[in-house]
């Protein structure tokens, strides 16, 4: 990556490099992801070919987008501001007149209207179907704009349906992180865990 002040874990490599147009991300609580999708973000903005380049980062609602994603969004894109972050809208203009936006699946009206070249959904599993179909997708057309769907898996869901989908077409790129093969999560911790934890709870998240 391009972007100093980040340093991708190993795991997350492979998805940074994909030349795929679509992503689809299955990872496990803690793995990193929402911290690699904002960079993504970031670095994909600089080698965009559009004048203006827009980007969005879509969490189940804008409460848990704020929450999850808004300090990670400033501080890995402080030295490329343009003009300070608009708080109110969750909005970064930077100096390549790239713009970042912080949204939610439960206002996704507020996505109207807007071009974007390319938008993370994260947390995907909660969203409703017609988010992407009636209000994103469209978004991205234009400019032919990319796509990552990101999630723990939370069992047999829409974010199911789309890793499914992602892990069959060779035009889709799919990563899946279990915590019992990446390597983020510690053993002892993963064993304490699962002591602490319902089977189908840790199964849910890990």
């Amino acid at each position: 990556m391009s972007i100093l002040e980040y340093t991708a874990r190993k795991q997350f490599i492979p998805f940074h490099q994909r030349v795929e147009r679509w992503a689809s991300l299955n990872t496990h609580r803690r793995a990193g992801k929402t911290v690699a999708l904002i960079n993504d973000m970031i670095e994909k903005s600089f080698m965009c070919p559009h004048r203006k380049p827009q980007y969005a980062y879509i969490g189940p609602t804008f409460t848990q987008a704020k929450r999850i994603a808004w300090v990670y969004a400033k501080d890995y894109t402080e030295k490329y501001w343009a003009k300070p972050p608009q708080e109110s809208e969750l909005k970064i203009t930077m100096k390549n007149e790239a713009t970042l936006h912080i949204l939610g699946a439960d206002n996704a009206d507020a996505l109207r209207g807007m071009y974007l070249d390319g938008a993370v959904m994260d947390e995907y599993a909660m969203f409703r179907p017609s988010v992407f179909s009636q209000v994103i997708r469209p978004a991205l057309s234009d400019r032919n704009g990319w796509g990552v769907f990101a999630s723990t898996p939370r069992g047999k869901n829409l974010f199911y349906n789309t890793q499914q989908q992602a892990e069959k077409d060779p035009a889709w790129y799919a990563l899946t992180l279990k915590a019992s093969l990446s390597g983020i999560i510690s053993p002892r911790e993963l064993d304490e865990l699962r002591r602490q934890m319902d089977p189908e709870e840790f199964a849910q998240e890990y």
